[in-house]
Formats: C-alpha cells, sequence, structure tokens
C-alpha cells in the first residue's frame, strides 16, 4: 500500500505497525527509519517553481514569485533538504539517488535498476504499462475527473499537475529571481 507521508506525520510514526511491503512517499529531512529510500532530485530552480504554485494552490499564498523566493515560509530549503539526504546516503546503504530531469528523458531505462534496488520484479510490458498510465497526460486527466482526494485546494484555480517538464524556471525566473535563488 502507498502512504504519504510528510516531516509533520513522521514524528510518532511506528513504521514496525504498517503493513509490509509498503511504499511511502515523504518530503521530510533524512529519517534513519526509512529503511531503503529512493531519492528523486530535482534541479532546485524548478523546485522552487512548482513550490511557489503549490503554496499558491494550497496556501492561500498571493505574493510573486520573487517574493516567495526571499521568503520564510517553507519548513526547509532545497539545499538543506538535498545536503540532509547525500550526505546520510554513504552512510545509509540503502539509499538510492535518482534524477528527475533522467527520469524524464529515458524513464524507461531509470526505472529498471531501480526496480532491481527496491526488490521488485517487473517486465518491460509492465513498466510500460506502468509509465503510460502514470503519463502526465493521465496524471492531469485524473486531477481534472477525480480531483486530487486528499487535501482540499484553496486555490482550485491553479493545477497541482502543472507542467511536468524540466527547466521550467528558464521561463519563471527573471535576473533578479535568479540572484535571489543564489543567495537563498
Amino acid at each position: 500500500p502507498a502512504i504519504s507521508a510528510d516531516a509533520r506525520d513522521l514524528a510518532g510514526a511506528d513504521f514496525e505497525s504498517l503493513p509490509s511491503p509498503r511504499v511511502m512517499r515523504s518530503h521530510s529531512l533524512f529519517d534513519e527509519r526509512f529503511p531503503k529510500v529512493v531519492y528523486m532530485l530535482r534541479d532546485g530552480r524548478d523546485v522552487m517553481v512548482s513550490y511557489y504554485h503549490h503554496f499558491k494552490k494550497f496556501n492561500h499564498y498571493t505574493g510573486s514569485l520573487l517574493d516567495f523566493i526571499n521568503a520564510d515560509c517553507r519548513p526547509s530549503e532545497w539545499d538543506d533538504h538535498v545536503t540532509s539526504w547525500l550526505l546520510h546516503a554513504p552512510k545509509m546503504a540503502h539509499v538510492y539517488v535518482v534524477r528527475y530531469e533522467q527520469m524524464l528523458d529515458d524513464t524507461l531505462n531509470t526505472l529498471r535498476p531501480l526496480m532491481k534496488f527496491i526488490g521488485m520484479d517487473a517486465t518491460d510490458a509492465q513498466l510500460e504499462a506502468a509509465v503510460n498510465a502514470s503519463s502526465f497526460d493521465n496524471m492531469q486527466k485524473l486531477e481534472t475527473d477525480k480531483g486530487l482526494g486528499y487535501l482540499a485546494a484553496c486555490d482550485a484555480s491553479v493545477k497541482f499537475v502543472r507542467k511536468g517538464k524540466s527547466g521550467q524556471w528558464r521561463d519563471a525566473f527573471g535576473e533578479t529571481e535568479k540572484q535571489a535563488f543564489k543567495r537563498r
């Protein structure tokens, strides 16, 4: 079963009581209680743009992207999050790092070793079916048809499944945003 977790959920979590096998999605900083971790690493500038739209959708955020970059409203900064996981990765043999951009560019060849790491067997046909079922277009259609199902959006006009691309920061960042991001 897939279980969503974030930093607030993990504080008192009793992982041993959850059914096995279990797959959990989390945005938390490093937590040694995770026995195996697939860490999705994404360009921090794209993360900032995505997070900005997330805040607009779920947190009543009305400021500009530049305001958001300069704000102290995030539970952790991108570099702190990445550092928390990657500095522990050598000590934690069960961390598998996947670049988001690589997953977009070559999904099947990225998934094959990932599946081996998590101990799941899948044929190429099964992987292709999973990739097709979770395509960006299908994810957008699911959001449109069924909503998110787990969160109430503050701003329904902002899509959760927005672009599904890498490099979106190039369209969103001007020189001022680039400098603010570097400073942060």
